[in-house]
């Protein structure tokens, strides 16, 4: 079952971090927890935005200055792609005199999520807590050739990317996000030891960037060393515990290692930490392969349906997934729908799966 160890994200390029705990003054009334704040984290987690929605409201009907619901109201809204909502509760707590810090942060966090990353950068430069740090802009003179060349990258124009690099490296030879972007092209191409050198070119700088080591992990992972990768990961969210993709990364290698129990705790807490709805769809993939290991097969096609709706750019070993996972439920109507749809996207192993499609249609 080599398919169900699908790749939990893409890589990110030109990614701002931010920090997710609320920033709150002590002794400050607004601080106060939600009631059934544990249960509201725990539905996020399982990405049940709708349930944790509701408790938050509750808590605001009856705790008006509860900052600490705002907070996570704002998040799922964010979460959740329902940016006018969440910039309305802005202005909500903006009238309950909430910290500045923390306005800078969810309002960055939703221009993040909407992809203005100049109307980001301004508000998460604003923060003056050094808790929270995020990457330099792409300025100088190789700014624009590297703002280019990620759209390159998006567009898998390989070539395209490969030279603007060269050149931005060549006009600014101590730009960070060019070097980091040039490891992206380097793990894409396969080229994993190359990536690996120019990532450290990133670390003797001493500047602190977050990605660096997450990335290092992706290329150790891709060439075998995934117990490396492991402490390397666990690393990054010491350093930095609101790195999302790192929590990704370690829930797909204890899935594969059999460790059920730490993945599912490293996807809660990726699903506490999701920046937006971009990332819902590498989510409910890990669920939904974690669940089809541990025998839950209702709940791996709920998953992996899920995964369906949530993303324009189908990956077809997901309709293969859905198959088995049909078959296994002895639902073999469906099982055919999707061993059909996979078959669409000619794989290596049609004849394989052809020879499955004849045993259930008789």
């Amino acid at each position: 079952m080599k398919r169900l160890f699908l790749f939990a994200i893409l890589l990110f390029v030109f990614l701002w971090a931010s920090g997710r705990s609320p920033l709150q003054a002590q002794g400050d009334k607004t601080a106060s927890p939600i009631k059934d704040q544990t249960a509201v984290l725990a539905l996020i987690s399982k990405l049940k935005f709708d349930e944790a929605e509701i408790i938050c409201k509750k808590t605001i009907k009856e705790q008006p200055e509860n900052m600490t619901a705002f907070t996570e109201l704002i998040s799922i809204y964010t979460k959740t792609g329902r940016f006018d909502e969440a910039l309305f509760a802005i202005e909500e707590i903006k009238d309950l005199k909430a910290d500045p810090n923390l306005l800078h942060l969810l309002t960055g966090k939703i221009y993040l999520a909407q992809g203005k990353f100049a109307d980001a950068k301004k508000e998460f430069e604003a923060i003056n807590d050094k808790t929270f740090q995020y990457y330099p802009d792409k300025q100088g003179p190789a700014g624009e050739l590297i703002n280019s060349a990620a759209a390159d990258i998006n567009k898998n124009d390989l070539a395209g990317a490969k030279e603007k690099l060269a050149k931005a490296l060549s006009a600014d030879p101590y730009n960070i996000d060019a070097y980091y972007n040039t490891a992206v092209l380097n793990y894409l191409e396969g080229k994993y030891d190359d990536s690996i050198k120019t990532l450290y070119k990133i670390t003797d700088t001493k500047v602190f960037y977050p990605y660096a080591g997450y990335l290092t992990a992706k290329n150790l992972i891709a060439l075998g060393r995934a117990d490396e990768a492991q402490l390397l990961l666990n690393k990054s969210i010491k350093e930095y515990p609101p790195l999302f993709e790192s929590y990704i990364e370690l829930a797909n290698l204890n899935i594969k290692a059999g460790e059920y129990q730490k993945a599912e705790t490293y996807l809660q807490k990726a699903a506490e930490l999701m920046p937006d709805m971009h990332n819902l769809h590498s989510l409910q993939i890990l669920y939904g392969t974690l669940y089809f290991r541990q025998g839950k097969i209702k709940e791996a096609i709920a998953s992996f349906e899920s995964a369906l709706k949530n993303t324009d750019k189908i990956n077809p070993d997901i309709y293969y997934n859905l198959a088995v996972c049909y078959e296994l439920n002895k639902d073999n109507k469906n099982s055919l729908k999707h061993y059909n749809e996979y078959l669409k996207s000619n794989p290596k192993d049609a004849k394989e799966i052809e020879g499955k499609i004849k045993k259930l249609e008789h």
